[in-house]
């Protein structure tokens, strides 16, 4: 049975020599094994992974060392993707901090003589703070809140001192174990700009303040034999800017006039609980008759057009009002 064996081994042992050497028809013999057996050993099909975020794709193909070749490919989604959201930062401009300090001494609070102290932080304003609200918060280092407070910032004023009190919790100790102050605590804040009542639109009627006061000055006019002035409705425009602006500002301040304007005049106060429209233009009017370049003003025979424009702030009603003059 062994000679049987050792004869086919012969045999199948020359057809591959005689395969490998070219002779014909061997060689197509050994072409067909070779394909048989890359058949069975082929590489594993490219697979391709979409990313949804990107809308971009990558292949990944196995080499032999199994490493892996990232090659990125175009591709086409059906899907429609949906772009996420627009996000609005909104800068809060913070207080230059110049000083922290407590009415207590780490003796005292590790001693056990007091309980509570009061902290008082000293704010200085800068350039980046605009006129508004400011909602300043303390908080110290524990993520411990100590409150709110709520101040009126006019550009150029200084920020009075504010005032908070802190007992127990982890900051007691650490103030206890006689911790820097300024590296404690530290402010947080919120900012809202000045806003009026009612939102400023050219074109509008004249209110009610700014008929009177149209009514007033005219009266005070044909009392000294001078003309009446005209209203005019891109005077009152004007005027009303002038006015917004001071209230955006926080200040009672007369701009710098153009042409066609001649003259101007200003005034501001507070809205009083029981203070009617008509009481407001009294009470402006008045103030220009008592000041004599004012006063002057109202009855320049001169003057042809004339136009108010009022506003009025929505949180505290201080309101400002603003006269333009042209010939």
């Amino acid at each position: 049975m062994w000679h049987v064996i050792l004869v086919i081994i012969t045999v199948l042992l020359v057809l591959v020599i005689l395969a490998f050497t070219g002779v014909q028809p061997f060689s197509d013999f050994k072409n067909k094994i070779v394909s048989n057996i890359g058949d069975i050993f082929q590489e594993t099909e490219p697979t391709t992974i979409y990313d949804a975020s990107t809308q971009e794709g990558q292949v990944i193909i196995p080499e032999e060392d199994n490493s892996v070749t990232l090659t990125p490919i175009t591709t086409t989604s059906s899907a429609t993707t949906t772009p996420p959201a627009e996000v609005t930062t909104i800068y809060v401009p913070s207080f230059l901090i110049t000083d922290i300090i407590s009415d207590a001494t780490p003796y005292q609070i590790k001693a056990g003589y007091v309980t509570q102290c009061k902290i008082t932080v000293y704010l200085k304003a800068t350039e980046a703070n605009k006129p508004g609200y400011y909602t300043i918060e303390l908080v110290s280092k524990y993520i411990q809140s100590y409150g709110t407070q709520e101040i009126r910032y006019v550009r150029g004023n200084e920020v009075n001192p504010l005032s908070w009190t802190v007992s127990g919790g982890e900051t007691w100790l650490a103030m206890g174990r006689g911790e820097s102050l300024r590296v404690l605590f530290d402010c947080m804040y919120s900012y809202l700009p000045f806003e009026p009542v009612t939102p400023f639109f050219k074109g509008t009627p004249p209110t009610t303040i700014e008929n009177a006061l149209f009514g007033m000055i005219n009266n005070q006019r044909a009392k000294v034999g001078i003309a009446s002035l005209k209203w005019e409705q891109s005077i009152q425009d004007d005027a009303r800017l002038n006015a917004m602006n001071m209230l955006v500002e926080g200040v009672s301040l007369a701009s710098s006039l153009q042409p066609p304007y001649e003259a101007q005049i200003v005034f501001s106060g507070s809205v009083h609980s029981g203070e009617t429209p008509e009481m407001i233009a009294k009470k402006a009017f008045d103030s220009w008759l008592s000041s004599n370049p004012d006063r002057l003003k109202l009855i320049e025979a001169d003057y042809k057009l004339m136009a108010v424009g009022y506003v009025e702030e929505n949180r505290e009603h201080i309101y400002y009002i603003d006269v333009l003059f042209s010939k």
